[in-house]
């Protein structure tokens, strides 16, 4: 069965976002990475610097749920666009 060009075009904006959730993941990735590398190279952490860490660790860890989340709504629509 062939797929509408308005199907195409919902298809193609799905993919879109799909694509830049994954980008805005990896994205966070590297960011926590980077902060890793540099909590450990400078040396002998205070408790300030692991607290702050924490908070934003925490920070992290919601916005990859929300991207998650997000994602796998997008991920939902664009199946059930499929299958209608």
């Amino acid at each position: 069965m062939p797929v509408a060009s308005s199907d195409n075009q919902e298809f193609e904006r799905v993919e879109q976002a799909r694509v830049r959730l994954e980008q805005a993941l990896a994205d966070l990735e590297r960011i926590v990475d980077d902060k890793a590398v540099q909590a450990t190279t400078a040396g002998k952490k205070t408790d300030a610097d692991s607290a702050a860490l924490r908070v934003e660790n925490t920070r992290f860890k919601t916005l990859a749920d929300d991207v998650s989340t997000r994602l796998d709504a997008t991920i939902e629509r664009l199946q059930a666009l499929l299958k209608g």
